[in-house]
């Protein structure tokens, strides 16, 4: 065997036992770490920390599914989406009526109103242009 093929073997060799002691730590701080950074809250926890939260689709078979966030006091509201490509939005909220609220956006000013429907747990979020004369669903959302 000649030197440089020595050289290559220790190499690979050093190289296999930094890539093993780097993997070894890794694993080692991962079960020593208490697990709770990067980790969304449980759905209890979160639920007592907001008013209400609503889980909405575009319709039934839709892929992605946005949540609103609303606050305790029920002066804003974070819009959240599994959707990667669509950005977390926060609005405020005016109340209309008691089953009606607007939405305004603070980084996009779109406009949404807010209608709690005949059942319980279900409402509906529709376009805030044109509402007053021929509304337009543009979610559908059940309360958690």
């Amino acid at each position: 065997m000649s030197g440089i093929d020595e050289w290559k073997n220790k190499k690979v060799g050093i190289a296999a036992n930094l890539i093993t002691w780097a993997i070894l730590i890794y694993v080692v701080v991962w079960i020593f770490s208490d697990g709770e950074e990067g980790r969304i809250p449980n759905k209890e926890a979160t639920a007592k920390s907001y008013y209400m939260i609503l889980t909405c689709k575009m319709n039934p078979n839709a892929l992605y599914t946005d949540s609103f966030y609303f606050d305790k006091d029920m002066s804003s509201v974070k819009r959240t989406s599994n959707n990667k490509s669509a950005r977390d939005e926060t609005y405020s909220i005016k109340k209309m009526s008691s089953k009606e609220y607007k939405l305004k956006g603070y980084r996009t000013g779109g406009l949404f109103v807010l209608k709690k429907e005949n059942a319980s747990k279900l409402w509906g979020l529709y376009y805030e242009e044109g509402y007053a004369n021929e509304p337009f669903r543009f979610m559908s959302c059940r309360q958690s």
